[in-house]
């Protein structure tokens, strides 16, 4: 049907059963003989053509049985031959890139002999409304037993659905169709043909209940889902629960994006999250602006605005420019499509300049970027700014820690049920394993063992929780600090450490670990910092790492108190600040962090300023994840709060926050720069003096990245 390989084989098995192999004609062909069919026609007194194929001549009906198996074997054949456009003007489909590689992955999947069920997030006009429709039409006429439901947001927008499959089937030549036995086009559409067994129902999202219910339908196309009313009930306990499990079943779910909240933005992250792990459903597939060339921009566009004489890419061109082709050639499908070496062509990036000065003259560049989307971050952008420098964030992730040593931590305190399994592709035995141990006030030694873990920490796949990522070893004449982020470890509400790496004047700080959990209790997770501790504290003699625990917006007293009594005893002095900005210095300052009203903005503006300038490397792909996700909102007040996006989470960042803060709290950092930019001169260190971000690595090894400071 869709796989060419299957194709090739239904085309074998029919050779064997009818000893004669169809073969494929072009359009040329088709229309030529369409023309001769009409010959035949004789008009009754009604003014109807009506038509008696007995008396086709036999070698017209051979070319007939031809083309009907060809249509029922091949749905690209179909497509491109029987398949008419009537939205602007009649003409058959031909296939866009971005129609083309939606096509590969349901090749793919047929391949895998698995249901062919996609969540497709998209820029506008891919064209995957229509080549999906064209599908529909295609299972209604030659699939036996085909039950299609199909629904856009509103009525209008399934009426636009509905007339695209009537104006399709208006075209389709009547001796290639079966016969259409009822056709209902007021209220719930229904079409069927029931001499084959199929069913098209024609829904809209808009209303009240389930989609497909009182039905059991096995071919689905929902378009626009992100405008649907009630999307829990008319599809969770509608649609979903009506489609059985079965690899017939065909179920398409697309939209562009409509902010980063609401049900389509969170069933998108749960599939991109949870697909590769065999844990959901639908495959998430996103397809960028620039996969429809056709379009954007026209040969019309580029006449009406040709380049200006002295047109050259901005600087928000380039960047747009590096995002689209690093998308491109990390992913196979396009690549695939488009060439390994493609490169966006002036034509596509002078058509994004023009509209998008436009929209930034018109403060609507959140809207441009939502419907012209490079990748699936900026078609789910919501109404809220991000707070990082997005520039500052692709030095991060394409500069992060290449190397991570993956561990489960077993030993005291920690129960057997948080070992790792003890089974085959989980521990990795060619490897070292680190003993730690340690000492309480009482004399009563305790160990832990890392014991090294299998897994492709870069994979998709790689799940995080419940295992220590250490991107860097302990080291001598080094400080460390912890910083803790404690939760329930119930429902998602994860504990976090993150172990720092402190600089001093030129040198950065550096995350050099980190663990996460979202089964381990706050009350459980003193053994980890304690193994933690010991660990990096191994090179500090009589000193021990600095703790900071969270101690207000969390649960951080059952952690800090299982700490001190276990001889951790080196925590966080939490000051209050004078109205020059500066700490009060007290003897009796509480230990830990404390958030309220003034102290959270500090605590995050001051890592936002470092990990922006190069002060903090950040290693974690999935704290850097929780970094660009993380978004200025409003409160109902009208004050503006830094907090993570809807479904997402910002607990690795606010650990990493307090790691960071409590060996910087004093820092004059005008005097690191000056530092920084003197110790480049004096010490041998080469700038590379690039737009907004400058690296400079030293002769031993040590590299970071910061925003040019004068």
């Amino acid at each position: 049907m869709f796989s060419e390989i299957k194709v090739l084989e239904k085309l074998a098995r029919f050779k064997e059963k009818y000893k004669w192999i169809p073969q494929p004609h072009s359009t040329d062909e088709i229309d030529r003989v369409s023309a001769y069919i009409k010959s035949f026609g004789v008009r009754d007194n009604k003014g109807d053509t009506n038509y008696d194929d007995r008396e086709f001549p036999n070698k017209l009906k051979r070319w007939i049985q031809n083309e009907r198996a060809l249509c029922a074997i091949d749905a690209s054949y179909f497509l491109t031959r029987y398949f008419w456009l009537t939205e602007n003007q009649i003409q058959r489909f031909a296939y866009r890139s971005g129609q083309r590689a939606f096509y590969r992955v349901l090749q793919s999947l047929e391949e895998k002999n698995v249901s062919q069920q996609i969540q497709c997030l998209k820029a506008r006009k891919q064209g995957i409304s229509t080549m999906v429709e064209g599908l529909m039409t295609y299972f209604a006429l030659y699939t036996p037993g085909a039950r299609c439901s199909i629904a856009s947001a509103d009525d209008q927008k399934t009426t636009v659905m509905m007339d695209m499959m009537y104006g399709a089937l208006e075209h389709i030549p009547w001796w290639i169709t079966p016969t259409q036995t009822k056709d209902k086009r007021s209220g719930k559409a229904l079409l069927q043909f029931s001499r084959i067994g199929t069913s098209i129902v024609v829904q809209s999202g808009s209303m009240r209940g389930g989609v497909g219910q009182g039905t059991t339908p096995n071919k689905v196309h929902m378009s626009e889902v992100c405008d649907y009313t009630d999307p829990v009930a008319q599809l969770e306990e509608g649609l979903f629960k009506a489609v059985a499990s079965e690899q017939n079943v065909f179920m398409v779910l697309e939209s562009t994006g409509n902010g980063n909240t609401g049900w389509w933005a969170e069933q998108w992250r749960a599939n991109k999250e949870k697909y590769a792990l065999g844990r959901a459903e639908f495959l998430p597939l996103f397809l960028p602006w620039f996969m429809t060339p056709e379009l954007y921009p026209t040969e019309h566009w580029i006449r009406k605005f040709p380049f200006p004489g002295d047109w050259h890419p901005t600087a928000a061109v380039d960047a747009m420019t590096a995002k689209c082709e690093a998308y491109v050639h990390s992913t196979p499908m396009l690549s695939e499509i488009l060439g390994k070496n493609w490169r966006l062509p002036d034509e596509q990036k002078w058509y994004w300049q023009f509209h998008w000065e436009d929209a930034l003259s018109r403060r609507q560049e959140k809207s441009w970027t939502r419907q012209m989307p490079c990748d699936d971050f900026e078609a789910l952008i919501g109404e809220n700014d991000a707070v990082y420098n997005q520039q500052a964030i692709e030095v991060m992730k394409s500069n992060r820690a290449k190397e991570v040593a993956i561990y489960g931590v077993i030993g005291d305190g920690i129960a057997e049920r948080h070992d790792p399994p003890a089974e085959e592709g989980v521990i990795d035995f060619a490897r070292e394993r680190i003993v730690v141990k340690w000492k309480t006030p009482h004399e009563i030694p305790l160990e832990w063992v890392l014991m090294p873990l299998l897994g492709d920490y870069d994979s998709p796949a790689f799940d995080p929780m419940n295992k220590l990522l250490v991107f860097k070893p302990p080291e001598k004449g080094a400080r460390y600090s912890i910083g803790i982020d404690t939760g329930t470890g119930v429902g998602g509400d994860r504990n976090v450490l993150w172990v720092n790496k402190s600089g001093e004047d030129a040198v950065p700080d550096e995350q050099v670990a980190e663990f996460s959990s979202d089964t381990i209790s706050n009350v459980e997770i003193y053994a980890w910092a304690l193994c933690l501790g010991a660990y990096y504290g191994i090179y500090l003699d009589d000193d021990q790492v600095r703790y900071v625990i969270e101690q207000r917006r969390k649960y951080g007293d059952a952690c800090y108190a299982a700490l001190k009594v276990h001889g951790m005893t080196r925590h966080h002095h939490f000051h209050e600040y004078d109205k020059r900005g500066k700490p009060k210095k007290s003897v009796n300052a509480r230990e830990g962090w404390w958030t309220n009203e003034w102290s959270r903005p500090l605590l995050l503006g001051v890592f936002q300023h470092a990990v922006e300038n190069g002060w903090c490397i950040v290693n974690s792909r999935f704290a850097i994840e929780e970094i660009e996700t993380t978004e200025q909102k409003t409160t109902s007040g009208g004050k503006t709060r830094e907090d993570h996006r809807s479904g997402m989470h910002d607990d690795r960042k606010f650990a990493g926050a307090m790691a960071y803060f409590t060996f910087h709290d004093y820092d004059l950092m005008a005097e690191r720069a000056k530092a920084r930019y003197n110790s480049s001169q004096e010490e041998g260190y080469e700038v590379d003096y690039r737009p907004w971000v400058q690296s400079v690595p030293n002769p031993g090894a040590v590299e970071f990245f910061a925003r040019f400071e004068q």
